[in-house]
């Protein structure tokens, strides 16, 4: 199965928007087409996680609507400026709540991977178009190292394309409800790595 067969599944790649483009409104930078190239390795999300975080801000988005309305029906009884403010505030974090919950509903119903290694890259799926992914070829990574961190584990990248200050990528991997996965992952992600020649970090 090839990498576009695996996570596109016959989309069509998405359509750049000009005008945000040009606003500077179309958010980070985009992503790198996914290459078409074998799959040996899935490194799949936690469903259980993507739901509840969907419904945790959808119900978020909800009561930051609540008081939002509260807010601008209290002040054209009173006339109170701060609760004007309040209610800008409120508007502007529903918006970000729905984008969070749009997110998650979007990854679990793609049933997006975290991560993919395939024949000559490595594809870390930060968003949630399984169409676009960060690509990054194994001969590009200087080394790679495992950290687990409670029902999580962290995979760290160096290599000269890092561009974070820190010079480290990071790729987080939370399985809340799947913590006894982690222990096979780790080892297939390390005998991969080690099947293209990437050393870890001692």
């Amino acid at each position: 199965m090839s990498a576009k067969e695996a996570v596109s599944r016959g989309q069509e790649a998405p359509k750049r928007d000009l005008i945000k483009d040009v606003l500077g409104l179309s958010g980070k930078k985009a992503a790198d087409v996914v290459p078409d190239e074998e799959i040996e390795l899935r490194v799949e999300d936690d469903p259980k996680r993507l739901v509840l975080l969907a419904v945790l801000f959808f119900v978020l988005t909800l009561v930051s609507v609540a008081a939002a309305l509260a807010c601008i029906s209290i002040a054209n009884v009173t006339g109170s400026v701060w609760l004007l403010l309040g209610f800008i505030v409120c508007l502007t974090a529903t918006w970000f709540l729905s984008r969070r919950t749009g997110f998650y509903l979007r990854r679990r119903v793609r049933n997006m991977d975290v991560a993919a290694f395939g024949k000559k890259h490595l594809l870390v799926y930060e968003g949630s178009d399984p169409t676009q992914a960060k690509v990054i070829a194994y001969k590009d990574i200087k080394k790679y190292e495992l950290v687990r961190q409670g029902s999580a584990t962290r995979l760290l990248l160096w290599g000269s394309w890092v561009e974070h200050p820190s010079g480290v990528y990071y790729v987080g991997i939370n399985r809340p409800f799947g913590r006894e996965s982690l222990d096979g992952m780790e080892a297939d992600v390390r005998a991969c790595m080690k099947r293209h020649h990437v050393n870890e970090r001692i």
